[in-house]
This record gives structure tokens, sequence and C-alpha cells, in this order.
């Protein structure tokens, strides 16, 4: 056990030195080894292949750079929703919303999507009603996907209201399944376009991104 404890410290150390933050999962993994109070051999599939995908990652991750170079500051305001679905209704279930509002203080894009229901049955499980903490941490994730043109290399506020997501990512790992996989997507688009970004909560008075939730 103390040794993958110390293994841990050693590849967190190495990690800090490669751009990108979507190591968290695999660390979470390797970090359960040290913290069992049982024998792990044989290691489990998931230790396995946290430590293959931490290799390779650490050999092969483009390095950490520090840019001197002053880059624009975008802003995203982000929201998710789940209301009860009223027959007759068509914007009701779970939806997600995003606004993004660029360096002259302008709002030129924004969107606003009602997901299919039969995305959620991977959400949870069978007995769950809501998805709230999912839906509020998609939007981060389809953000960096559509406005891949406007945030490459920029700085980025990303403002969420719901405390749950915005910790999730800031460090980078979430409870649920469904959660990690957007963690895992939203954080590999970040380093693929070097954007630096800051997580900041917004009431939802103040939240662009609740408008299109709701209304689009």
């Amino acid at each position: 056990m103390a040794e993958a404890t110390s293994l841990r410290s050693r590849l967190l150390f190495a990690d800090a030195q490669v751009f990108g933050r979507f190591t968290q999962a695999a660390l979470h993994e390797v970090g359960k080894v040290g913290l069992s109070d049982r024998d792990m051999a044989p290691l489990s599939v998931a230790v396995r292949r946290s430590l293959f995908w931490l290799k390779d990652r650490v050999l092969a991750g483009p390095p950490r750079r520090i840019d001197f170079m002053e880059s624009e500051t975008f802003y995203l305001f982000l929201d998710g929703a789940c209301t009860d679905v009223v027959e007759g209704n068509q914007w009701c279930g779970t939806t997600i919303g995003g606004v993004l509002v660029f360096p002259d203080g302008s709002v030129r894009e924004c969107f606003g999507e009602l997901l299919p229901p039969e995305w959620l049955k991977d959400w949870g499980w069978d007995q769950q009603q809501q998805y709230i903490f999912e839906a509020e941490m998609m939007p981060y994730a389809a953000s960096l996907m559509m406005w891949k043109r406007f945030l490459k290399g920029k700085c980025l506020f990303a403002f969420i209201e719901n405390e749950g997501a915005r910790s999730a990512w800031i460090s980078g790992f979430a409870s649920t399944k469904a959660a990690r996989h957007m963690l895992h997507i939203g954080t590999t688009v970040e380093a693929s376009l070097s954007v630096h970004p800051y997580f900041a909560r917004v009431p939802t008075h103040s939240n662009l991104g609740d408008v299109p939730t709701w209304k689009m």
C-alpha cells in the first residue's frame, strides 16, 4: 500500500509538468490502492488501465508552457435544468444552455438544447428521476467543442451556478460515471486548444446561461 501511495505522489509530480487537467480520474484509481485496507493483488482492470494511460501521458503529453504573451479573455455563462415533463410543452425535461461573451463585452454566440430522454438512461440508475448535476456539468464540455474557433489559446472565465459542478471542473474529478466522462472530454478539448480556464460561481439571477436553458 505504501508503494501505491508513493507512486501516486510521483505521478502527480510528473503530471504537473504536462499541459492539461485530465488525469485526476486515473490518479484517483491509483490512489484507491494506497488507501485500501486489503491486498489489491492482482490489480483491477481499472487500476491497470489507469497506470498504462498515465505512463503514456507522462511520456507523450505536451509540456506545460509559461506564455508571456497577453491573451484575450472570454466569458462563458453555463446552466443546466431538469423540469417535470408536461404534456403539450415541448421545452421540458433535461436541458442545457450556454452564452459566450466576447472580450469586448458583446454576446454573439449562445445555445440551448433539450436532451433526448434516451441519453439519460446511461447517466444513472433506474430509480433516479433527475440529473441536475450531470446537466450542470455538460454545458462546459459542449461549449468547448462548439466554440473551438473562438477559444483556442484564450483565457476563459466559466460561470457555473451549481457548486457541485463547479467544484468538479476545478478538481477534475466527479463521483458519477457520466460526469467523469464529461470531465474527460472537456479537459481533453481544453488541452488540445490550450485553453486556460477559471471557474467561478454565478447566482441564478445573474446567469446569462439561464435564459437559453429555459426559453430556446
